[in-house]
């Protein structure tokens, strides 16, 4: 786990083993165990104590950390496999400020073409849905997307309607179609800049490569400059 370095990483500050010889699953007769620094708690708590009004601007400073963190992993050649809010905390630094660190990495790989379900109902991306032979940074990105969304909009707390949309995403699956579709769910609420980004993270180019993989969907290199785009531009 702490061989991926980074200011929004977390890292075990310890590991020892448990000897477990009755345990035939354990590997070599023991388990291995992480000491990990104590934060205040998921995204996901905290994101569920937000006032509804103005959420998106409350949670720009927040999303841009997450994102940096994403890309923090996949500069260092890791996928995560599982990101949600549940897997992300946050701390506060000495002056009071939030700092979010990616976490529950112990599904993370180099592997750049996987087959296979890795992750989460309501963040797993077509791609893992159908099977397909897939760079496991590209369902990052996806995953981090429906986190972002989850995290802007009030509406997105009741876990029903968050299904609602991850089913809906999925089912669209193009961009044109997975446009429209956050626009009948989110209206006047998603503006153009914003919109734009969630769907090039959500979906798939059109189109499918000769030998079966799936083409890739934006980067999260990508998707970090252009939510530094609109924070920067004022476009949310």
């Amino acid at each position: 786990m702490n061989l991926v370095q980074g200011d929004h990483v977390i890292r075990a500050t310890a590991t020892f083993t448990i000897p477990q010889p009755n345990d035939t699953q354990a590997h070599n007769g023991a388990v291995y165990a992480m000491v990990m620094p104590r934060v205040r708690g998921s995204l996901q708590l905290w994101a569920n104590e937000l006032p509804p009004a103005n959420r998106a601007r409350q949670t720009l400073p927040v999303m841009l950390q997450m994102v940096e963190a994403l890309v923090q992993l996949h500069r260092q050649g890791f996928a995560h496999q599982d990101l949600k809010l549940g897997n992300m905390v946050y701390d506060r630094t000495s002056t009071g400020e939030m700092r979010v660190l990616i976490s529950d990495l112990d599904r993370i790989t180099r592997s750049r073409y996987v087959r296979g379900s890795a992750g989460t109902p309501g963040y797993l991306s077509q791609e893992i849905l159908l099977r397909k032979t897939f760079d496991p940074m590209s369902p990052d990105v996806f995953a981090m997307g429906m986190a972002l969304l989850q995290l802007a909009f009030d509406s997105m707390s009741s876990h029903d309607f968050r299904m609602l949309v991850w089913r809906t995403v999925v089912d669209a699956a193009k961009p044109s179609k997975v446009k429209q579709a956050l626009v009948d769910l989110f209206g006047g609420d998603l503006k153009e800049g914003p919109l734009n980004m969630f769907t090039r993270s959500l979906c798939e180019q059109e189109g499918h490569n000769n030998d079966g993989e799936w083409k890739r969907r934006i980067t999260a290199e990508e998707l970090l400059t252009e939510l530094r785009r609109i924070v920067n531009s004022g476009l949310w």
